[in-house]
């Protein structure tokens, strides 16, 4: 029987830096209802509409979101503004191709990794989208390794950043992999983590594990520093929060229950659910988040995570 020991998930396409300054030597100007910016001009000659973040690229100059205009813009070191990504149309299409031919939906913030790739909260489409230094767009995917081999992997839509959130955990040893058919065999299932914080301000995060019903079975605090990252299953949550003990029959007695993320900065985050069959094979399904900070449609209906069905992989 296979164990569950240690899950390494990777987030491949998501990593967040901040150390270089922005170029100080010129301004953005912001005008109401404003064509787009053309492409190689001065920035202070051009008008902006309702710029969202700004984030370093890494060589003196930044790069500009602007979710009304449903583009990335960058201004370089000696002040020329040029498209970085999406081609002014809201929408989603791109990704293989050129990131100023791709669509993007309202995109809120940006940051440039150790890579040199400028990653893209693209908000309405629910996605981190990802720019290489060749230009080429593409999604955000969690990858799962044996052996130091990516065996597994999967595109992951993030949320738009909040400061509060619940996400359902599955963490189960030896389950079931089809109910009431023993001869099928078990399966190993564990639920994975990923939060960015894209300010520039420290965040203090509070993670609560809550059982069905409502009580709490374990509670931790932890910081994430701007422009970082961190990807955990809840198994290996505490590396991030200290104080947060997973009970330790969760596994075998537990199994479900609800995590609450709260956070005095605005954060985004991604929740996978993973199982592995007994032939070690890797399945990825979407698990969603609850953003606690929106209205409810219904106030007096609370807020229920549905676990979501595993797919028989035998």
């Amino acid at each position: 029987m296979k164990s569950l020991i240690r899950i390494a998930f990777a987030l491949i396409f998501i990593g967040y830096t901040s150390s270089m300054g922005l170029a100080q030597s010129e301004v953005i100007t912001t005008y109401a209802r404003p064509q787009l910016p053309t492409d190689g001009s001065m920035a202070t000659n051009q008008a902006t509409d309702y710029p969202t973040s700004v984030a370093p690229d890494g060589a003196g100059g930044f790069y500009m979101t602007l979710y009304p205009q449903n583009m990335v813009y960058r201004v370089a070191a000696d002040g020329n503004i040029s498209f970085a990504a999406g081609n002014g149309t809201q929408g989603f299409s791109g990704d293989g191709g050129q990131a100023t031919s791709a669509q993007l939906y309202q995109p809120e913030c940006a940051a440039v990794d150790a890579g040199g790739n400028l990653l893209i909260a693209d908000t309405l489409n629910n996605r981190i989208r990802k720019v290489a230094p060749d230009g080429v767009i593409s999604t955000a995917v969690f990858s799962f390794k044996q052996n130091g081999v990516t065996v597994s992997e999967a595109g992951v839509p993030a949320s738009p950043p909040t400061t509060a959130a619940r996400v359902s955990i599955d963490y189960r040893s030896s389950a079931a992999a089809i109910p009431a058919r023993p001869e099928a065999g078990t399966i190993d299932l564990n639920t994975g983590i990923a939060v960015a914080n894209p300010g520039v301000t420290l965040a203090h995060i509070t993670y609560k594990l809550r059982k069905i019903g409502g009580r709490t079975l374990s509670q931790g605090q932890g910081t994430l520093d701007p422009g970082a990252h961190f990807a955990r299953s809840i198994s290996q949550l505490h590396e991030e929060a200290p104080d947060f003990v997973l009970p330790e029959d969760f596994q075998t007695a537990t199994q479900f229950a609800s995590l609450e993320i709260s956070s005095d900065q605005p954060v985004s985050i991604i929740a996978m659910r993973m199982a592995i069959n007994l032939r070690n094979d890797v399945l990825f399904t979407t698990t969603p988040i609850a953003d606690l900070t929106q209205p409810l449609t219904n106030p007096s209906v609370p807020i229920m995570m549905r676990h979501l069905p595993h797919v028989n992989l035998m």
